[in-house]
């Protein structure tokens, strides 16, 4: 517009110049506005984009956690089990133990008892410095006989 005008113009010839001119310039507005709602659209697209990845990405990572506070849940219930077995196996074996302790000690009350039974079918004996012929049975049994005397006094004394 601020090319020089002809001085031999019409009223009219510069109206319609005018005209396009204006035309123009809302046609390039109207070309610039199309412009920048496709890059304001492609940026609205854009940015749906990167929130639907960054929402997939964040599913994603919460589906791996869950994962692992499963796989981490799954290891501590086997630990657990694994030493729940195991207590209760070493407490087989100390009920095992303690069943044939107490199998042994009754067996052994009941030697003691038939020895002296046996001491008493005997008759006591009364073993003589003298008496070095002594039958080796009887001196077994009287053996057994001085070992039970002494245990009997050494149950009977209170612990210190």
């Amino acid at each position: 517009m601020s090319a020089l005008i002809p001085p031999d113009l019409l009223l009219k010839d510069y109206k319609a110049l005018t005209n396009k001119a204006k035309e123009a310039w809302v046609e390039k507005l109207k070309q610039n506005k199309l412009v920048h709602l496709l890059k304001v659209e492609a940026l609205k697209k854009e940015k749906e984009e990167t929130e639907r990845k960054a929402e997939e990405k964040r599913q994603e990572d919460e589906q791996l956690w869950l994962k692992a506070e499963k796989a981490e849940a799954k290891r501590k219930e086997n630990e657990w089990l694994q030493l729940k077995a195991e207590t209760q196996a070493l407490e087989s074996q100390q009920l095992d133990k303690l069943a044939k302790e107490k199998k042994k000690k009754k067996k052994k009350e009941q030697e003691n008892k038939e020895n002296e039974l046996a001491l008493q079918a005997a008759g006591a004996l009364s073993v003589s410095d003298s008496d070095s012929e002594m039958d080796p049975v009887d001196l077994k049994a009287a053996t057994m006989a001085k070992l039970k005397r002494r245990q009997k006094i050494a149950q009977a004394l209170p612990l210190k």
